[in-house]
């Protein structure tokens, strides 16, 4: 198991290559976090 964590506006940005990510790799596990970049 490999467990990815990601910032939500990452996921947001790219949603449909993380769903397809998902459905093919099952062993990975994504988790979002709320954490925003200062560069924001």
């Amino acid at each position: 198991m490999i467990r990815v964590e990601l910032t939500s506006l990452f996921a947001i940005q790219f949603m449909k290559q993380i769903s397809i990510f998902m459905a093919t790799h099952s062993n990975v596990e994504l988790s979002l976090i709320q954490d925003g970049s200062r560069k924001l």
